[in-house]
């Protein structure tokens, strides 16, 4: 009496994705929103440089402020989708974030430094939900 259960309508199959889809929790909202500003904060400055409002030769200091702050904006929007790669990036940017100060001024930023922590450690607890993601 063991029947076969027929397959899905690929309709039916995606609504029911779409249901069971995860949530994006409120501090991964929070987490993307402060990722999206940090980013452009890191772009702007790059940007006023390249148009030649200020002269600044193309040194690191230059490269390496544009290159973070593009993967910070193209990781927080991953992170609103709750993709795999996102968290991955993400956490590899806080824990460069808890160095990235020292680089430039030679100084450590205490408040910076223990927010990357409260993020990584914040993402970490949430890694399931990410790693449950299709992509």
């Amino acid at each position: 009496m063991s029947e076969k259960i027929p397959d899905l309508d690929p309709k039916v199959k995606e609504m029911l994705e779409e249901v069971h889809k995860p949530r994006t929790p409120l501090g991964i909202k929070v987490i993307a929103i402060i990722s999206l500003i940090a980013g452009l904060i890191d772009i702007v400055p790059v940007i006023i440089v390249v148009s030649g409002i200020m002269k600044l030769p193309y040194t690191i200091n230059v490269i390496l402020p544009l290159t973070y702050g593009v993967v910070a904006v193209i990781s927080a929007i991953g992170i609103l989708k709750l993709y795999k790669w996102a968290w991955f990036v993400s956490v590899g940017l806080n824990i460069v974030g808890l160095f990235k100060p020292s680089f430039f001024t030679g100084t450590y930023d205490i408040p910076g430094i223990a927010f990357s922590v409260i993020i990584i450690s914040y993402l970490v607890s949430k890694r399931g939900l990410f790693l449950k993601s299709v992509e």
